[in-house]
Formats: C-alpha cells, sequence, structure tokens
C-alpha cells in the first residue's frame, strides 16, 4: 500500500483498489487479499497537512469495502520498515501450502520484489505485477512478471492526470506500434516452432509473454482485434479476421502484393509473376468455430485425452466424500495436470462441455456453469463423442453449417485425421437424427 499510496499522491491518482479487484477477477476467482505498510507515516510523509486524517481514514475504507486484509507495519527507523518482508513471507508460505492458488498478484514498482517474482515462477506459479504507472515501473519488473498492469490505466481514464515527461518515456505513437509490429513477428515467429496453429488467441497470449506490459490501447486500439485489424490494414502482417463468428488467424508471410493485385489473389487467380495461390486450409472455419464456442484455443486430440483421463481419475476420488461442485473437479483436475503444463481454462471448459453433453448427473443451484456433480451419466469411452456431438449441434445452430466428415475429422485429429473418419462419420449421424 505505501508504494500506491506514496506515487497516487506524487501523480495526483485517485487511491482506488476497486479497479485493481475488477481486473483480476477477469482473470480467475481472488481468493486472497492483503496489504501492508504503515499508512499514518506514508500519509504524513506526503505533506498532506490538515488533510492527512481524513485521508488516511477514507484509505482505511476502501481497503475494507475491497476486502483486503490490512497489516499495519509501522516504520523501524526514519525510513524504512519490514512490509516488503512480510509481503515476501507471506507470499513464499501461501505458494508452499496452498496449492489451489496458482496466480499472485503483486502491486509493485520497485526491483525489490524481482527476486520474490522469480521465486514464484519456479514454483510454478504465475505472476501479475501491478505498476502504478509506466514512468515509475522499473524495467526488471517487466521482465520478470508474466503479466504487467498498469493502475494508471486500470483506474478510469478521467481521474488519470497527463503523463509528465521522464528521462526515459514511455513510447508511444508509431513507435510504439512499430515495436508492437515485431513483437507480433515474434510471436507468430514462436508459435511456429512450437507447431502451434495461428490463431488470434494463441498469438495474443504469446505476445503478452513476450512482453508483459503489452497493450492494444497505447497504440489507439480498443482491443486485439482492433490491433490485428490495424496491422492488416496497414500491410504489416497477413490476417484473416472472420466477419462473424470465429477467431482470427494469422500467417508468417507478410501481404507484399499492391491493393489491386490482391483483389484478384483473393479471388483464385494468380499474377503475372506466375504466383502460386497459398493451399487453403478447408477446416479453418470449424477451428475457429469450436474456439469460438470454447472461448480457449480447442485442444488437441492428445490433450483432450489426458484431461478426460484425469477427471475420471479425480471423479472417482471426489465421490468417495459425496457430491462436489464441477469447480472442484476442475481445481483437481487442473492441479494434476499442471506439471504436464496443461491450461488451466481448457480443463475448466472441457470438464464444462462434458457437463452441457450431459456425461455427468448434476443438481443445478444458482450458477449452471457450477453445478453440483452427483454422479455419472454416460460411462468415460462415451465423453469424446458426446463432446464432439455437442460442439457439432453448436456450430450447426449458430452457423446453419454442418462441416463434412473431413472437416471434423481434421479439427479432431488432425495427423490421425484418416484413421478417425469412420468415427466422425458417426459423429455427424447421430447429430442428423
Amino acid at each position: 500500500m505505501e508504494n500506491l499510496v506514496g506515487v497516487a499522491f506524487t501523480s495526483g491518482l485517485t487511491i482506488n483498489l476497486e479497479p485493481v479487484v475488477a481486473a483480476l477477477k477477469e482473470l480467475g476467482p481472488v481468493r486472497l487479499r492483503r496489504a501492508y505498510g504503515d499508512l499514518t507515516k506514508t500519509v504524513e510523509s506526503a505533506g498532506r497537512g490538515v488533510q492527512a486524517d481524513r485521508e488516511l481514514l477514507e484509505i482505511r475504507r476502501m481497503t475494507h469495502r475491497n476486502l483486503f486484509e490490512f497489516s499495519d507495519i509501522p516504520f523501524l527507523t526514519a525510513h524504512k520498515n519490514t512490509s516488503d518482508m512480510h509481503l515476501a513471507l507471506d507470499a513464499i508460505s501461501v505458494a508452499y501450502t496452498n496449492d489451489g492458488i496458482s496466480h499472485f498478484a503483486i502491486l509493485a514498482s520497485d526491483r525489490d520484489y524481482v527476486p520474490l517474482f522469480s521465486r514464484l515462477r519456479e514454483l510454478g506459479k504465475t505472476v501479475i505485477a501491478i505498476a502504478v504507472d509506466p514512468q515509475f515501473t522499473n524495467s526488471q519488473i517487466r521482465e520478470g512478471s508474466d503479466v504487467l498492469l498498469y493502475y494508471s490505466n486500470l483506474i478510469a481514464p478521467a481521474e488519470a492526470p497527463a503523463p509528465q515527461p521522464t528521462e526515459a518515456p514511455l513510447e508511444l505513437g508509431p513507435n510504439l506500434m512499430d515495436k508492437y509490429t515485431e513483437l507480433l513477428a515474434r510471436a507468430i515467429s514462436a508459435l511456429e516452432r512450437q507447431n502451434k496453429r495461428l490463431v488470434g488467441s494463441e498469438v495474443f497470449q504469446m505476445m503478452c509473454r513476450l512482453e508483459s506490459d503489452f497493450d492494444p490501447k497505447l497504440v489507439g486500439c480498443s482491443n486485439f482485434k482492433a490491433f490485428a485489424l490495424k496491422v492488416r490494414d496497414e500491410r504489416r502482417v497477413r490476417v484473416d479476421v472472420p466477419a462473424e463468428h470465429g477467431d482470427m488467424t494469422f500467417y508468417s508471410t507478410p501481404v507484399a502484393l499492391p491493393s489491386n493485385a490482391a483483389a484478384a489473389h483473393q479471388s483464385g487467380s494468380q499474377s503475372a509473376a506466375g504466383a502460386q495461390k497459398p493451399a487453403q486450409d478447408t477446416a479453418v472455419w470449424l477451428r475457429n468455430a469450436f474456439d469460438t464456442i470454447m472461448k480457449v484455443p480447442f485442444p488437441s486430440a492428445t490433450k483432450r485425452e489426458a484431461i478426460y483421463q484425469a477427471i475420471d481419475r479425480e471423479y472417482a476420488e471426489l465421490i468417495k466424500d459425496g457430491p462436489f461442485s464441477l469447480v472442484d473437479l476442475t481445481d483437481a483436475v487442473s492441479l494434476r495436470l499442471r506439471p504436464q503444463g496443461m491450461d488451466g481454462g481448457s480443463v475448466y471448459k472441457i470438464t464444462l462441455s462434458l457437463k452441457f453433453a450431459r456425461c455427468f448427473s448434476c443438481r443445478t443451484g444458482d450458477n449452471p456453469n457450477n453445478p453440483e456433480i452427483v454422479g455419472l451419466s454416460r460411462p468415460r469411452e462415451d465423453w469424446e463423442m458426446l463432446l464432439a456431438e455437442n460442439l457439432v449441434r453448436q456450430v450447426a445452430t449458430k452457423l446453419r453449417r454442418t462441416p463434412t466428415v473431413s472437416e471434423l475429422s481434421e479439427v479432431l485429429y488432425e495427423r490421425d485425421a484418416q484413421q478417425r473418419r469412420d468415427f466422425c462419420a458417426r459423429i455427424l449421424a447421430n447429430v442428423a437424427d
């Protein structure tokens, strides 16, 4: 809290943790909320005069409203207390004793916290750094965190003051756009080396991993899709953006054709130089549709099988103690698959999809996305077919289009598509009935 209060007073920012909590909730449930510091000393040191007592009371009320457990740690000397040490010890203790917490969000701008970030990442935790403002953020914070948010961007735009020049200001405008285009190219190259599909969700996640403070809003784009349209329109990178449903598709080769030739190219003609039209992936629309329905990149057959096996094992353990929630099952499966690098979002979406495919017997309460599981309604060997049937039905309803056997087998099984054509034909036959 001292970092936030001190820099906020200096910069004229409003002190409010509510938008920070709201941003973190978008990443998952916020299970622990703790704040540390000597607020009295910090407010007095800012020279707030007669306002100090009132502002101190408002800050304490604000932390209480946002459910933060506040540790008041007095300064031991005129310039130093042990808030940093208390924070670090608590973070490491939670990391070792609470396997259910996978992400740590720490509001800090100075490099003293970098060793803590490194240790948490060694323990397999995701570190979200929340710096007060780009001007006051050490470069090692950017390198040491998995995700970097700026408090000044989270508060209401009307509350944020105009940025003041510094010795090394954050690059904005055209220079930053060039930097982001280079970052996009690096992300595409990295995904190609990992043999992953170049869809928008994967590209965005990779860009954020490479540069934790990547933010399309800094170059005038409301979101990542707007950024993709911008780089496409400026002919920096080739991007296919579906008119309605589905994820974007990026290509590693930039578009080098003039606009009139590009139109002819898209219509199927060849250039005078005899350039070949690139091979088209006829199943890309179905991949995009599955990605959109799942709201995560559709897991490969190998990953789906690993998730099914983990669900089967964890279900057998959890049901011994009676009914349990779908989130409890997801947490247990995610913990089992974490050493394999499995994304928790994919685990949740597959588990939820099996629920919608009626593989579980459930009692639905106030939250249909987190029902109470009381048993299995279909055996483990049926799950893959039921999940695929449910997805194909949603595609047919939303897009009024049914995939062919070849398209479905390519999306579901990729390299083993030919061997699984009969299975996919049965799925489509069941959907047609």
